[in-house]
């Protein structure tokens, strides 16, 4: 981080944090009519606005260094509020940028003004609320930001700085992402990556642990075919990510139940579907003609459809 330059109204003080903090709500109704209530959710908004000076050729750090003060005082106010967080002073020595920081409940410490200074430094997307729930452990089932991801492994290993990049196929790998809604309210992902994870002293081993209680915590649905005495399964997601679930070994064993046999084919037909039957049954040939159809039209945008031969939980490239 370069050198910054603070005009500040009030001492750089805990006893001061709430106030710096009220700026901030100020600011936002002043400048964009929007009322922040120091709830979790409204920190989505301090995301948009970071990431949009991020984006600007060359931000000028010393015209919204104040700025960014404020935000980062607002972000531990939501801490405060609502996780019994309290502000401290830094001993000497602690390595943080500013004097002032968070101690959660646990005792953890936490730095909501350095994080908001480091989002617009070092180009990590907005993920103010993903830090939020990070520290705060946070259940999010009901928003259900941090999903896993199934995506074909680029063969120069172009996702290799993502977060969880589990090999669980000869060119399929599991990513941890958030949800993004986008304005035609289709579900979108932004990928997490590992400096982000560095960062915010979480290990992958526990991001992909939440990504899938978050994934499962949604309506995943089930119909069921028949064909010739064979049973075939759909699944679908309330989040249209449901081809990430093949990567928990859980569903393994739930598919392995469900269809009666632990020799499994899946058809990873687009991250919003997927189709599991047992090998050799009568939906063998079609799954394998739907697979190559899907490929030549392009069909799918996270990853590239094929089947998949899931047994004793290894899945490999079938072949027909």
């Amino acid at each position: 981080m370069t050198e910054i330059t603070l005009n500040l109204q009030y001492p750089i003080a805990p006893e001061y944090a709430a106030a710096h903090a009220g700026l901030c709500v100020e600011g936002a109704k002043q400048v964009d009519d929007i009322d922040l209530d120091f709830s979790p959710e409204s920190l989505e908004y301090l995301d948009q606005i970071v990431s949009s000076w991020r984006e600007e050729e060359n931000p000028d750090l010393d015209q919204i260094a104040s700025v960014l003060f404020t935000f980062g005082c607002y972000v531990g106010e939501v801490f405060v509020r609502n996780a019994g967080a309290k502000w401290v002073v830094g001993s000497e020595g602690e390595g943080g940028m500013f004097p002032i920081h968070l101690t959660l409940e646990n005792g953890t410490v936490c730095r909501p003004i350095d994080k908001v200074f480091r989002m617009l430094d070092d180009g990590t997307d907005g993920n103010i609320s993903y830090f939020y729930e990070l520290y705060t452990g946070c259940d999010s089932s009901e928003e259900k930001e941090l999903v896993p991801i199934l995506r074909t492994l680029d063969k120069d290993d172009y996702f290799s700085k993502s977060a969880v990049n589990i090999k669980i196929a000869d060119d399929l790998g599991v990513f941890a992402c958030r949800k993004i809604i986008t304005p035609d309210g289709n579900v979108g992902i932004d990928y997490v990556m590992k400096d982000q994870v560095n960062e915010d002293e979480v290990t992958e081993d526990q991001l992909i642990d939440y990504c899938y209680e978050n994934f499962f915590a949604g309506n995943i649905e089930v119909t069921g075919y028949e064909q010739d005495g064979d049973q075939m399964m759909e699944f679908t997601h309330e989040e249209g990510l449901v081809s990430a679930m093949i990567g928990h070994p859980e569903t393994y064993e739930k598919f392995s139940e469900m269809l009666g046999t632990r020799d499994i084919l899946i058809l990873v037909v687009s991250p919003d579907s997927l189709l599991a039957t047992r090998k050799g049954s009568s939906f063998e040939a079609g799954l394998h003609k739907m697979a190559s159809d899907l490929q030549t039209e392009g069909g799918a945008i996270y990853l590239v459809p094929g089947v998949y031969h899931w047994n004793e939980g290894k899945l490999a490239r079938a072949v027909m």
